[in-house]
């Protein structure tokens, strides 16, 4: 699929851009690289270990294509796609060199069944739920600020510790209410955490957040968050 002319409207590009990550969902890779080469951009594709060199960019044309990609499609969330029984997530970042990288994800669905998982996560794109993101992102944001590599949060009467450590040592404790921490354990384990973690990008590093600990059999459940620093 060829790369659209600067005339086309942006409203066609994005169209594009949402078929290639569909295509690429479909695919067999597990990661995409844009590695910048002189004036263009080379594609590149992960596939059982090995990179497979693809198709040169434009950078002019690229320059759309990352930024459709980083303000609209990726805009503090990931793209998922159902394809060949399976649901895939997608996670965009971005390296101090330029390259952008897009992560894939493929968790396999029972019975070939998509639409209820669908519909769950579309849930989350309700502007209902914008307080409760602002929460999670405010308690993730104090632990990258703070070089923490674990957060805990459990109930404790009525309001809810969230713990922070690095290594055996412990940090700082804040509380918030317990009224809203059962919106925000559904958020996790059923949105930002479905796939058991979820990547970061924080002041140009990248951090890979693993679901440790969830205890569901609890109303209001223990939930424990790793933390590791990319390179």
């Amino acid at each position: 699929m060829g790369i659209p002319s600067d005339d086309i409207a942006r409203s066609e590009y994005r169209l594009y851009v949402e078929q290639f990550l569909a295509d690429t969902a479909r695919g067999a890779a597990s990661e995409v690289q844009f590695r910048p080469e002189g004036k263009e951009y080379r594609t590149w594709e992960l596939i059982d270990g090995n990179f497979r060199k693809g198709p040169m960019i434009k950078s002019e044309d690229f320059a759309l294509f990352r930024e459709i990609l980083k303000k609209e499609i990726f805009a503090g969330t990931s793209f998922r796609f159902t394809a060949k029984k399976h649901l895939c997530l997608i996670e965009m970042s971005e390296e101090n060199d330029g390259t952008v990288c897009l992560t894939i994800v493929r968790r396999p669905v029972a019975n070939g069944r998509t639409d209820a998982l669908e519909d769950v996560f579309r849930a989350f794109e309700h502007p209902s739920w914008e307080a409760v993101k602002s929460i999670f992102i405010s308690i993730l944001n104090l632990a990258l600020a703070q070089g923490y590599d674990k957060i805990i949060m459990e109930l404790n009467g009525h309001t809810v510790d969230v713990k922070y450590r690095n290594g055996i040592q412990r940090g700082t404790i804040l509380t918030i209410s317990s009224d809203s921490y059962d919106a925000l354990v559904r958020l996790i384990n059923d949105n930002y955490f479905a796939f058991g973690f979820m990547m970061k990008k924080f002041r140009d590093t990248e951090y890979l957040i693993r679901l440790n600990e969830i205890d569901e059999e609890n109303v209001s459940p223990k939930i424990t968050l790793e933390i590791e620093k990319l390179d």
